[in-house]
């Protein structure tokens, strides 16, 4: 056995290596008693599993419960929760579109590790890179290897994501590197937002940040006498914004109102940017 993942169900998800597939373990209202036990050995085809492989690297449970298995040929997402120990549950295989062509997500690829962003994006480590792809793994959002980016090499052993600033740890065999994502675990409620940085330095054509938000909630950014400059949703507890308005130009020196609101309405709450000359 190696990597253990446990769900909310408190069904343990078990990697056993060489090849040998993946186990789900419920034990039952009562650990000591082997026979309220349940569970099931996952492996390649219909009716046993439907992995893509028999050879599993690693496992993850993302925002809706779902565990996502990273296997030798691909990704599979088994969808079953609660029933993952009955005989009916198969895992699904994600499919993808690039351009004019449709496959199942990195088919032949091998899913070294993932982790699972604020915004329930799915990070991917392979022996070829770094991969973002959106929340239900039908997009791919950004990839990164030694020769596009400052990854320090290709073999990504180990993820990492910081829930608070959703700054992303990538570990190589060479040493570890991180990217600033864009997403944060969001909360109920608005706690202690942050806009960085802020001020705006005068040239600065970075991203701004706006952290601390309900989960998801509705950004919009206007000048003093209320006129609407941007409007974002926040991606998990946090926003985004290029600092430009809706034509493309950056904004005039100054102060703005960033106005958020979850998705109920209900939490509230206003901040100021300011722009330097």
């Amino acid at each position: 056995m190696s990597q253990i993942t446990i769900d909310e169900y408190d069904q343990k998800w078990i990697v056993s290596p060489k090849g040998n597939g993946l186990f789900v373990l419920n034990s039952g209202s009562n650990i000591d008693n082997a026979g309220d036990d349940s569970w099931r050995y996952f492996r390649q085809g219909k009716g046993s599993g439907n992995l893509p492989s028999n050879i599993v690297f690693c496992t993850v449970q993302d925002k809706n419960g779902f565990i996502w298995v990273g296997t030798g040929r691909g990704i599979a997402v088994i969808t079953c929760g609660q029933d993952a120990t009955k005989s009916n549950c198969d895992a699904v295989i994600p499919i993808v579109q690039q351009g004019n062509f449709a496959g199942y997500l990195f088919q032949d690829e091998e899913i070294l590790c993932m982790a699972v962003d604020g915004a329930n994006q799915k990070w991917v480590g392979t022996k070829n890179g770094l991969w973002l792809i959106s929340e239900e793994g039908d997009k791919v959002l950004y990839q990164f290897t030694k020769d596009n980016s400052p990854l320090l090499a290709n073999e990504i052993n180990s993820l990492a994501i910081d829930p608070l600033t959703g700054e992303v740890f990538v570990a190589t065999a060479s040493g570890i590197c991180s990217f600033r994502g864009t997403a944060t675990s969001g909360t109920e409620t608005h706690t202690n937002v942050l806009v960085y940085p802020n001020p705006v330095p005068s040239g600065y054509t970075g991203i701004i940040g706006i952290r601390g938000l309900a989960d998801n909630s509705i950004v919009k950014i206007t000048e003093q006498d209320g006129r609407l400059v941007y409007q974002t949703r926040a991606l998990g507890g946090q926003a985004t914004w290029n600092g430009k308005d809706y034509k493309g130009n950056r904004v005039s020196s100054g102060v703005y109102l960033v106005m958020i609101a979850d998705e109920q309405n209900r939490e509230r709450t206003v901040t100021k940017i300011f722009f330097l000359k």
